[in-house]
């Protein structure tokens, strides 16, 4: 059985930029994956496993509860055991490569996948790969935060307006309500403090973990990453063990922007709210 590389992290454009390069660097990472670099079989899952615990993405702590209760827990392992050895690894491996290895465990080459929702679900995956490696990506609060609201801004945003526009479509709604997340997915992350709140409990979680795992986890701080990308980028190489040519790891690093670090500093209301945070920013290892 092969053992993955998975990618965790609370910022999805920096979670997604590690996967694109973790691909680039030989890695398969999915054959059907979202805009954010998510393989969709395994985003599922995840997802799956918070809601079993009456969790979310954005409410992720009642999983704490699931991981503590082994009979639940062992059930969950092995029902997501029986998941990697259906036709439902598919939509992860695609047709050719499920009738040639049926299973992503038994592929011959470097594989994983990306998901911010591993912070809390990583000791289920943990049960059914121990040799797993992990890259935990970490990035400033406010900037993950900002993300966060601007996101859930622009749902209600095109929420309202899908009102407005196409009436008929709620006039003839009444027979099926609405699913949950049409008007927004986070109702803690339509404002800012609601939405470092969920940064904090993600990074006290992340971190644990991190302890956890040892020799087996790699952090990489988004800031210093894009800044200086080509030693993380070999480092990387070394940890997960993948065969890059030097200068393709070159070329990879060359082309990341060193400007997308600290974003928030171009915007003063930002810089204000971030000086307003400093003791709590600190105790990830951030100044305002």
């Amino acid at each position: 059985m092969t053992a993955p590389i998975l990618i965790m992290g609370m910022h999805r454009s920096g979670t997604s930029m590690m996967a694109r390069l973790l691909e680039q660097m030989g890695v398969f990472m999915g054959r059907d994956k979202s805009a954010n670099h998510e393989a969709r079989f395994f985003h599922h899952i995840n997802e799956w496993l918070l809601t079993q615990s009456g969790g979310s993405w954005d409410y992720p702590e009642p999983f704490l509860l699931l991981a503590a209760e082994a009979p639940v827990r062992r059930l969950a392992v092995k029902y997501i055991d029986h998941l990697l050895k259906t036709p439902y690894a598919i939509r992860y491996l695609g047709l050719s490569r499920y009738l040639r290895w049926r299973t992503p465990t038994k592929l011959p080459f470097a594989w994983g996948w990306k998901d911010p929702r591993l912070t809390y679900t990583l000791p289920v995956w943990l049960d059914l790969f121990p040799d797993l490696r992990l890259i935990y990506v970490v990035r400033h609060g406010v900037d993950v935060a900002n993300s966060l609201v601007v996101r859930q801004q622009a749902m209600l945003r095109d929420a309202e307006k899908a009102m407005e526009e196409r009436p008929y479509r709620h006039a003839l709604s009444w027979p099926r309500m609405k699913r949950g997340g049409q008007f927004t997915n986070s109702l803690r992350c339509g404002v800012r403090d609601g939405a470092f709140s969920l940064w904090e409990a993600y990074m006290q979680e992340g971190r644990r973990q991190i302890a956890l795992l040892g020799k087996q986890a790699m952090t990489v701080r988004y800031e210093e990453f894009v800044t200086d990308p080509l030693p993380h980028l070999q480092k990387i190489g070394r940890f997960c063990q993948l065969p890059a040519a030097e200068a393709d790891i070159t070329r990879m690093a060359q082309a990341i922007n060193a400007n997308r670090a600290y974003a928030y500093r171009s915007d003063p209301q930002l810089q204000q709210w971030s000086a307003s945070l400093a003791d709590r920013l600190a105790v990830w290892g951030y100044q305002e």
